[in-house]
């Protein structure tokens, strides 16, 4: 019989023990290591033993293996004596002062342990001041997981670093890495745009022309470009020259640009019919209002916040519009008013600030729509489908080009002529999901319109019918999550859907907490916000202020705090 056994731990402490008394008493030592001014005596078994440096060194391949003394240089000697001290005891100290000369160290002596150690103690001890400094050190000693921790610290703090006026210093490689990243945490693109001004008036040196590239000029306005540049104060002509000449290089290639999925993202909310604070009937909202999401922690949870928006207001009040986001801008289309159906235009700019002059005209459809779908094709391009004038159903599609400020009616229509469907777009094509038919009757549908041949076709019908219900796209995973809605009988649904692209097909998703008619919805990273919407078509429903998020990852409705807006067929629009 052979049975295995090993040394326990208090054994094991034991031996640290013994060897630590050797060392301080000098028992048995063959060997002085000279640091600085210090010798110490150790165990020249004992150090082969630690680690390959010290293995090698005491063998015959280096002179130094029948020396009795060996001079050790690049350590400072309170740093070796910890390393020594690790050495024979199995344990180590580390703190803000020592850590980074301990990994130097540890990293020369192959001393892989207290590597780990020293990597682990500089990850979770991250914070403005020393970040910088950590990535440079973690860059050189190739601690890959340590410099991919101090990246992701960057791009989660990069708004504080900015503000401590730190991006100055920063080594270009690690500033391109966290620019690139689409999940840079920043209040909007101006501020990765200012970042990279100051850090170039600061390392004239290098060239910007990799850096700008990274910048979505399509979310700066002209204005707010110039206001940065008279900000940062560069003096030197042609330096604003280059930098000009960058910019504009890179605006002439511009293809459509997404907000980052890191940037501090304002969901805002366009006319629609129902309540604010003070009100007491409900009546055409006339003002904007943006709307965030705030997260707690410890535990867990969330907070929506809606506020009015400041200043001018639409010329025409509208409900059962639509709204697109192009670049920095905002286009409100279409809609009525309760006598009216309009076709206008209006733009909304919510970074100006020039007299409160927020809103602006352009030109109008070619046909009034109201309860129709609209989607941004690209950055120059907008497509509106379907919709209704009084009892007219259309299936007509037109497109607008924003450079020649032009509307078109193409020679192309929907399958069947449909309104109060939802609407997204997705790798060139526009996705057209529910509605109303011609006998005003729910539809399960979901009809595919292609951009590019003009051709539309139905695939895969949702499980149930549903019309003026509303929709979100999460880009990534080309997932459509569609909620709510009215049935044939006028009452809200509280069923969701999701429809996999990939796959095209329908699944169901856990039912919203409260039945909804037309709510705003948008998505933020993996929270789906709800809110507002009826609670049937009849005139005299409840409007709604009660709000939920769809966790898509954990497949959950959380309630959340009510909204200070009732509302329903307003136009929400993440920005």
């Amino acid at each position: 019989m052979r049975v295995p056994y090993a040394s326990s731990s208090s054994q094991t402490d034991l031996v640290h023990q013994n060897l630590c008394e050797y060392l301080d008493s000098g028992t048995y030592c063959d060997l002085t290591l000279i640091v600085g001014s210090e010798r110490f005596p150790c165990h020249r078994i004992i150090l082969a033993s630690s680690s390959p440096y010290f293995q090698a060194l005491l063998t015959h391949m280096f002179k130094e293996n029948g020396l009795s003394s060996i001079e050790l240089h690049g350590i400072e000697s309170q740093t070796f004596a910890i390393l020594l001290r690790y050495i024979y005891s199995g344990k180590i100290e580390l703190d803000d002062k020592n850590v980074q000369d301990l990994f130097i160290a540890s990293d020369m002596f192959q001393l892989n342990e207290v590597v780990q150690f020293c990597c682990h103690y500089l990850s979770i001890s991250l914070n403005e001041q020393n970040v910088i400094d950590v990535w440079k050190l973690a860059n050189e000693l190739e601690c890959l997981s340590l410099k991919a921790d101090a990246e992701q610290y960057l791009i989660t703090h990069f708004r504080n670093l900015l503000k401590l006026d730190l991006i100055k210093s920063i080594p270009r490689d690690l500033l391109i890495t966290a620019i690139s990243n689409d999940n840079l945490i920043v209040d909007s693109e101006q501020q990765v745009f200012e970042a990279i001004l100051i850090w170039y008036c600061n390392n004239l040196d290098q060239p910007v022309e990799q850096l700008l590239d990274n910048v979505r000029f399509e979310l700066i306005s002209k204005e707010h470009q110039n206001i940065i540049l008279q900000q940062i104060e560069i003096k030197n002509p042609s330096t604003i020259h280059r930098i000009e000449q960058s910019i504009h290089q890179r605006e002439r290639s511009l293809c459509n640009t997404s907000t980052r999925r890191g940037a501090k993202q304002t969901c805002y909310i366009f006319g629609g019919y129902g309540l604010s604070t003070d009100d007491t009937n409900a009546h055409l909202l006339t003002s904007s209002y943006r709307c965030q999401l705030h997260t707690s922690d410890s535990p867990i949870s969330y907070t929506i916040e809606i506020e009015q928006v400041h200043g001018d207001e639409m010329r025409y009040p509208r409900m059962h519009h639509q709204a697109v986001a192009l670049g920095s801008l905002i286009y409100v289309v279409g809609g009525e008013d309760g006598d009216n159906i309009f076709n206008s235009v209006e733009i909304f700019d919510p970074l100006s600030k020039v007299n409160s002059k927020q809103w602006t005209q352009t030109s109008s459809m070619m046909t009034p729509r109201c309860n129709f779908g609209l989607v941004a094709l690209d950055s120059n391009t907008l497509y509106a489908l379907g919709g209704h004038i009084g009892a007219d159903i259309t299936s007509s599609i037109e497109r607008f080009n924003c450079k020649t400020d032009e509307w078109i009616l193409l020679p192309y229509r929907l399958q069947s002529p449909c309104y109060g469907f939802a609407c997204v777009h997705l790798n060139g094509s526009i996705i057209c999901i529910g509605g109303f038919c011609v006998f005003n009757l729910p539809v399960k549908t979901t009809e595919i319109f292609n951009t590019t041949t003009g051709q539309s076709y139905l695939c895969t019908d949702m499980f149930e019918a549903r019309g003026f219900c509303s929709a979100c796209l999460d880009e990534e995973s080309g997932r459509i999550f569609v909620f709510g809605g009215a049935d044939a009988n006028g009452n809200a649904l509280r069923s969701a859907e999701v429809y996999n692209t990939s796959g095209c097909r329908w699944f169901p998703l856990p039912p919203m907490i409260f039945n909804r008619i037309s709510p705003c919805v948008y998505r933020v990273g993996y929270l789906i916000i709800v809110f507002g919407g009826r609670t049937s078509l009849d005139r005299h429903s409840e409007i709604l202020r009660t709000a939920e998020i769809f966790h898509i990852e954990k497949n959950i409705w959380i309630r959340i705090n009510d909204v200070p807006l009732q509302v329903y067929g307003a136009a929400a629009i993440l920005r």
